[in-house]
């Protein structure tokens, strides 16, 4: 039995589009969710998404942004310590699918 498949190229590069736009819509959806500790909102307000390749970055500017996410035992007025954590293992997985799936439409 011969079995012959034929790609459509241009399809799986729709697709490929629509699948970043997607990402870049979670990256938002994120950022405007996540628990940023704010003082004076420079740090949630001053951040960056970058795509590259198949891979979306969110990165905050200020450079005291790592130091506030890697030592969770500052007291924070408002927000927390690693507070992109339940995106990528915690209870906000279903938040990022459910905004892929919201990008993606």
């Amino acid at each position: 039995m011969d079995i012959k498949i034929t790609l459509n190229k241009t399809q799986i590069k729709k697709i490929e589009k629509k699948g970043m736009k997607a990402l870049e819509h979670i990256a938002k959806a994120i950022v405007e969710d996540a628990p940023v500790p704010v003082d004076s909102s420079e740090m949630k307000n001053d951040v960056e998404i970058s795509t590259k390749g198949n891979t979306v970055t969110i990165t905050h500017n200020e450079g005291y942004s790592a130091r506030q996410y890697f030592h969770p035992e500052y007291n924070h007025k408002t927000g927390e310590g690693e507070w992109y954590k339940d995106y990528i293992s915690g209870a906000k997985k279903q938040f990022m699918i459910d905004a892929f799936i919201q990008g993606f439409k």
